[in-house]
């Protein structure tokens, strides 16, 4: 397909979206499943305050 004449293809990595565009002007979107669960973003706050007791050494 990608040395017909008319057609055209767009890719997106970072949004997952694939559009195929045929040379009748008709667009295909497809988008991409995630194979793994999203990771929580991690919150970037105030340390923990430090053990009280001192090491036993």
């Amino acid at each position: 397909m990608k040395n017909a004449t008319g057609w055209t293809t767009e890719h997106s990595p970072r949004h997952g979206i694939t559009t195929v565009t045929t040379p009748f002007d008709i667009t295909y979107t497809g988008h991409a499943e995630p194979i793994l669960p999203p990771t929580p973003a991690t919150t970037t706050g105030p340390h923990p305050a430090p053990d009280p007791d001192p090491p036993p050494f």
